[in-house]
């Protein structure tokens, strides 16, 4: 169960499936994140997340960056991500 500030990542994952973009932009209005990542930054991570960013990413209200390590976020999501990037911080920056 997620906490009070933050989005389920499966339910996330399903409305990218079903393009749910009425789901996803209330998700993004409420500033909720996942582990303290943003909406976009998980979309970014999908497979099928290139409508997420297309549709969302030249948004002011995502422009964001997390502190958080992207190791946690791989891990819990169960990605294969090159050991170069899982320590990066401030991934996903989108540019105004």
């Amino acid at each position: 169960m997620a906490e009070e500030n933050e989005f389920e990542i499966n339910q996330f994952a399903y409305y990218i499936e079903v393009h749910n973009r009425e789901r996803i932009e209330d998700i993004i209005k409420k500033g909720l994140k996942f582990k303290g990542h943003t909406p976009l930054m998980i979309a970014g991570m999908h497979t099928n997340g290139t409508w997420v960013l297309k549709d969302f990413g030249k948004k002011p209200q995502i422009d964001e960056a997390s502190t958080e390590s992207l190791r946690e976020l791989a891990n819990t999501l169960a990605l294969d991500v090159d050991e170069d990037i899982l320590d990066d911080l401030n991934f996903t920056r989108t540019a105004t």
